[in-house]
């Protein structure tokens, strides 16, 4: 009798390992690093944690075969739950029926600028060597960040609460070799994606289950024991998510997101991602020397209050764009 025994490539499992840490490192660049200076963010701990839902949004892009922008949104948006209704529970700081904060950072933060941005159209750029793109929205990105980190130079010790680490200001000259730092990892990220990203891929049934069963884990002992409503919650999220990419999955698109992704990276269009740190440096250092916290408060609570509108905007826009969608091969929003 012959017996066949399943036997898992190495090769592919070590590429799929590559691609979901490389995904993760840039959406933790995206997310945590330019959102607030705590040293120890890029860990080893943190990669672990949110690997699981970088994990989850590409398993939902393979798997409902998405290849039109606004079904992706609703993948960079599952990111952002996990990131902050398991990993963290900012989702439900608001109550169970509160919408601040499942705008505020899920979709404010997270699917935008991880996804959406820093994963999707960085590398599409990159991969087509759209000069003009990397050039514009690299210093534009550049001077949000810069005007964004102005409000950490009032941090103090009290404000910093349980992260004091947030109390140091950086002069304007550690900030931008931070920023460096910071493109630095973000550009070697994309390039090796470069090498072992795959226009196939697809994680399997099995591994999906204990990815998900993993997830479930992880959020009854960390979140829900603590807070019981948590699961009705984030359940009503996962489920707009999930019923609009079922609907789409059913249109029969059997083109994808990571075909479009895939290539290797010329060094030169790596380069023009520095535009970032130079941009975001200079204006932190015309920032530093504004005498006036009140126009700096201002400034941070109109990126807060603009972010949190659009992402509820865009996720909702997303949610009712990809029901429409008809056309499987026409893309668009």
């Amino acid at each position: 009798m012959l017996v066949i025994i399943p036997v898992v490539h190495i090769k592919t499992a070590i590429a799929y390992l590559v691609i979901i840490t490389c995904c993760t490192v840039i959406g933790i660049l995206f997310s945590e690093t330019i959102y607030w200076y705590v040293p120890s963010v890029l860990t080893a701990t943190n990669l672990f944690f949110y690997a699981f839902a970088m994990a989850a949004a590409l398993w939902a892009m393979a798997f409902f075969r998405v290849y039109h922008r606004a079904p992706l949104f609703l993948c960079a948006a599952l990111y952002g739950f996990l990131a902050e209704g398991v990993i963290v529970g900012l989702i439900y700081t608001d109550g169970p029926l509160g919408l601040f904060f499942v705008s505020y950072t899920a979709l404010a933060w997270h699917a935008p600028l991880s996804i959406m941005f820093g994963l999707y159209y960085v590398r599409l750029w990159l991969v087509n060597g759209s000069v003009k793109n990397l050039i514009v929205w690299m210093t534009l990105y550049g001077v949000f960040w810069g005007s964004w980190w102005l409000h950490w130079i009032w941090e103090t010790p009290e404000s910093a609460g349980e992260d004091p680490a947030r109390a140091y200001v950086l002069t304007p000259s550690e900030f931008f070799w931070y920023a460096l730092l910071v493109t630095a990892a973000l550009a070697a990220a994309h390039a090796l994606l470069g090498y072992v990203w795959r226009s196939d891929f697809k994680i399997t049934a099995p591994f999906a289950w204990l990815l998900w069963v993993a997830i479930a884990v992880g959020f009854f002992f960390n979140i829900a024991v603590a807070i019981p409503w948590a699961p009705l919650k984030l359940g009503v999220l996962l489920t707009i998510i999930f019923f609009a990419l079922w609907r789409y999955r059913r249109l029969g698109v059997y083109s994808n997101i990571f075909s479009e992704l895939s290539g290797k990276i010329r060094v030169r269009h790596l380069l023009l991602l520095f535009c970032l740190p130079i941009a975001a440096g200079a204006t932190y250092s015309l920032g530093f020397m504004l005498p006036d916290k009140r126009a700096i408060d201002a400034l941070t609570l109109g990126y807060i209050g603009l972010q949190t509108i659009l992402g509820g905007f865009f996720f909702i826009g997303a949610f009712y764009r990809t029901l429409r969608l008809r056309v499987p091969h026409y893309k668009t929003m």
